[in-house]
């Protein structure tokens, strides 16, 4: 899931915790610090006081802007049978498209874990927050060909046996540059300069969403006519955000559930969403996580965007363990995710 891939990261994230969690068990090695030492230079600048409130100011600004340049466009032929403030109005990106991202992920496993010959509960939490900023540069035959993104903070932090991690992402703070072309994405970073493999990895996952949320919307806006129906596996999968780096997408239905109007006046759609994720070992990994999320998704009518997503389900693993033994256990996961325009 792009957004919805970056909740599929922090899904092996979570993995990777606690394959790290039972690596410590054996070494007795305390939890504790930032294991990315090169990564505290860049949030060491991005989280100093004064950028921090520079920064807000310039967000908050830029939002200002946009609520007082964007207007609802008029429905001027509403679907039949549908009340002409429930008609989605769905428009192509353009050129100057700015908004925010929040992701904000919830991983709690119970493991069984080897110690000293025996088997051991261990508990291990990941909570992690991601805000991004997408804005339009370019675009060519009705998708995006030339994307911005901002990663205003990308952290994560791990809970295991009272003891905390505190970790900031490479792509916390940075620019970059996103180049669509014949389905190869080419990055770079804003100020010039290629981003690690890392970040290359998210930064091409996060790129793709702005399509595949036109391709969910596109058949949402059909939907909305007939006042129910299904989104087609391909649509859902896009809503989900495809396969990502190193988890596949093996179940993906969105169904139309509710269309309404608030009282002040907006409307909005729901769709009831369940997603299946599962980790791809690679040659000789043994290491395997499967995920079974279900929630809703909120859109808003005119113009036609996504609001908000809220999934959660079971998760179910199997890692091997330093001894060469395997850890099995089982957990939840909670994906929060929220778009600002």
């Amino acid at each position: 899931m792009t957004g919805r891939g970056a909740g599929i990261e922090l899904f092996a994230l979570g993995l990777s915790a606690v394959v790290g969690c039972a690596s410590m068990q054996a070494s007795t090695v305390a939890l504790g610090g930032d294991s990315r030492p090169e990564q505290r230079g860049r949030s060491a600048v991005r989280n100093a006081p004064e950028a921090e409130a520079g920064a807000r100011a310039e967000e908050a600004a830029v939002a200002e802007a946009e609520v007082a340049e964007v207007s609802a466009p008029r429905v001027a032929d509403a679907p039949v049978g549908v009340p002409p403030e429930l008609a989605f109005s769905l428009r192509p990106l353009a050129v100057g498209d700015v908004w925010s991202r929040l992701v904000d992920v919830d991983f709690a496993v119970v493991a069984q874990a080897p110690l000293q010959g025996q088997s051991s509960n261990v508990d291990v939490r990941v909570v992690s927050h991601q805000e991004l900023r997408f804005e339009v540069l370019a675009v060519a035959d009705g998708k995006v060909s030339s994307l911005g993104l901002r990663y205003v903070e990308a952290t994560s932090k791990t809970e295991m046996m009272g003891q905390q991690r505190s970790e900031t992402e490479p792509v916390s703070g940075n620019r970059y540059v996103v180049t669509l072309s014949l389905g190869k994405p080419s990055v770079a970073y804003a100020q010039g300069g290629k981003p690690s493999t890392e970040e290359l990895n998210t930064v091409k996952d996060d790129a793709e969403e702005p399509d595949q949320n036109q391709l969910a919307l596109k058949e949402l806006a059909a939907l909305a006519a007939a006042g129910k129906g299904d989104l087609s596996a391909p649509a859902a999968a896009a809503l989900a955000g495809g396969d990502q780096n190193e988890i596949k997408l093996t179940l993906a239905k969105a169904s139309l559930s509710k269309l309404s109007k608030s009282a002040q006046g907006a409307s909005s759609a729901v769709l009831d969403v369940s997603f299946g994720l599962a980790s791809t070992a690679k040659p000789g990994d043994a290491m395997k996580m499967e995920a079974q999320l279900n929630g809703t998704v909120t859109v808003g009518a005119n113009p036609t965007r996504i609001q908000t997503m809220s999934v959660s389900g079971p998760i179910t693993i199997a890692v091997p363990s330093p001894d060469g033994g395997r850890m099995d256990g089982t957990g939840k996961m909670k994906m929060e995710i929220s778009y600002r325009y």
